[in-house]
């Protein structure tokens, strides 16, 4: 009896031992169910694994802000797209939890650096960011700041022509306790940021 498998050598012994062979492996797996299950669970975690290993990610600049509302789906190995469905639906951020977890130095999730801006922009919490990245959910406080720090040496934005800008100033009295006892506090600011960010163009 001969084996032909492309690729490989082939192999050639008697038909009755190839037929114990056979009869051995398949006694053996359906004696233990439990054993079978893991092996093939293993054997899906390595094709994955393998798969996103595979994958080109260009980790030298950071992605858009559009691009992190997107989603990245188009980052996520086809084995494991189609595997996490199975589990549950809408998982892009579990794929990218898993593909981090695979390749933490060379895989940027727009979803995680996008989730690490947001808790910094509303909390400013250094603490609460490297919890949650301890949890491989978002990108780690240092991702977020040197996010922040490419966007200021960016360079000005590219705001379109018909784009309305509009800025709010606004002053204040504070009477405080000062070292004469007798002066107040006076303050002018402005606030036109997020007027500004909401005409910007799509990169």
């Amino acid at each position: 009896m001969t084996s032909n498998v492309s690729g490989r050598k082939n192999v050639i012994c008697l038909s009755d031992t190839a037929h114990k062979i056979i009869n051995i492996l398949y006694k053996d797996r359906d004696s233990n169910l439990e054993t079978e299950k893991l092996r093939i669970v293993l054997t899906a975690a390595d094709i994955i694994k393998e798969d996103i290993q595979k994958m080109a990610y260009d980790h030298t600049t950071y992605p858009a802000t559009n691009y992190m509302k997107s989603g990245g789906e188009n980052l996520i190995p086809n084995t494991l797209a189609t595997f996490t469905p199975r589990l549950r639906r809408n998982c892009v951020a579990i794929n990218h939890a898993i593909i981090s977890a695979v390749r933490p130095k060379s895989f940027l999730s727009p979803l995680q650096i996008g989730l690490a801006l947001t808790l910094h922009r509303f909390y400013g919490s250094k603490h609460l960011i490297n919890i949650v990245f301890s949890m491989g959910a978002c990108a780690s406080y240092y991702e977020a700041s040197v996010y922040i720090n490419a966007l200021i040496n960016a360079g000005s934005p590219n705001v379109s022509e018909e784009a309305f800008i509009q800025h709010i100033f606004d002053n204040a009295d504070v009477n405080v306790r000062t070292l004469d006892g007798l002066n107040t506090v006076h303050e002018m600011g402005e606030y036109g940021v997020l007027c500004q960010l909401l005409a910007l163009k799509p990169m």
